[in-house]
């Protein structure tokens, strides 16, 4: 079975999204991970230590295309194994790059 690289591109906050629906008080980029943290995935099943369930969540399908040594071309340049994914917090998502690893 491949493996599947994750690494944590950027951290972003939306500020204007939170000024308008959230409660006044300071929100900070996600604190969990930190731009160019990376994981090795070698199971479908791997939650990686210290690694944000809810992100796992919503990596987790992507994460499986790539284990089983598949891509996503034609949408992916070159026909790279490389995808770009985030999680679904709508005021401070981080973007992952999702890279397959044929073995």
């Amino acid at each position: 079975m491949a493996k599947t690289k994750i690494t944590v591109l950027k951290r972003a906050v939306f500020q204007d999204l939170v000024d308008q629906y959230l409660s006044p008080g300071a929100i900070k980029p996600c604190e969990r991970f930190t731009e160019g943290q990376e994981f090795i995935i070698e199971s479908d099943i791997e939650l990686p230590p210290n690694f944000c369930g809810w992100a796992w969540n919503d990596l987790y399908k992507t994460v499986l295309v790539l284990l089983e040594g598949k891509d996503y071309s034609p949408w992916t340049r070159d026909g790279s194994n490389v995808v770009l994914a985030c999680c679904s917090d709508g005021y401070r998502p981080v973007v992952f790059k999702l890279e397959g690893i044929k073995d």
